[in-house]
């Protein structure tokens, strides 16, 4: 990336840091998928998803892409840490296949088909943004237990205090996480459906459309 960038400037620094970083991003979940997470294979997303951050921001001249990246490095070591990790590939490698199926259907002619791709991109994504979450919730009820343990239980009522509200919390979090996510899912359903029912002049499938694009927009707000 640096020779690039010495040789053709900054842009093609970037875009070989991207490159480089998106392939170890998916060699490391791979592997996770394959063997289960590991330091080796965790290690290796990180890096991945550091060098992609860093080559955006190469690109566009800002730092906040490789903030984003490390923030999402934090919560990936998080979530695999906690247990979470399986449950997070198993979301992402849905959401990829529903990405698949739904190019594959659309393109196919099958609209049915890729409608219902749309549930399992989203349904995955709903599977892996929770695993995130409960990596984090569970984080800080860890640190609850073991101040509890520290402080010989002598805070033992305000420490059950905060582990609920913290529980409360990110179960609402998850909770509101998933209807947008629905919510997402069913107005791009009515585009998809919209859309191919003008192409074949089948006006209630392009109705129908409207009305779940509508519906999708009043239900996420």
């Amino acid at each position: 990336a640096a020779g690039l960038g010495l040789a053709f400037g900054t842009v093609a620094a970037g875009i070989s840091l991207i490159v480089t970083g998106l392939t170890m991003l998916v060699t490391g979940f791979h592997d996770a998928a394959e063997n289960g997470w590991n330091l080796e294979n965790l290690l290796t997303s990180i890096a991945g998803i550091l060098l992609t951050g860093l080559g955006i921001s190469v690109l566009t001249g800002s730092w906040i892409p490789l903030l984003i990246a490390g923030i999402a490095s934090l919560l990936l070591a998080w979530t695999t840490a906690t247990g979470h990790g399986e449950e997070l590939i198993e979301g992402l490698k849905t959401a990829f296949q529903g990405f698949l199926d739904f190019f594959t259907n659309l393109f196919s002619g099958d609209i049915d088909g890729a409608v219902a791709a749309l549930g399992e991109i989203f349904g995955g994504l709903k599977t892996a943004v929770g695993a995130v979450i409960d990596g984090v919730r569970d984080t800080f009820l860890s640190f609850l237990d073991w101040l509890d343990e520290k402080t010989g239980g002598r805070l033992s009522e305000i420490i059950d205090f905060f582990k609920g509200l913290f529980t409360t919390l990110f179960e609402d979090i998850k909770k509101n996480f998933g209807n947008i996510m629905d919510a997402v899912e069913e107005i791009f359903g009515g585009i998809v459906n919209f859309i191919a029912g003008v192409f074949t002049q089948d006006w209630d499938r392009a109705w129908e459309g409207v009305k779940s694009i509508f519906s999708g927009i009043w239900n996420g707000m």
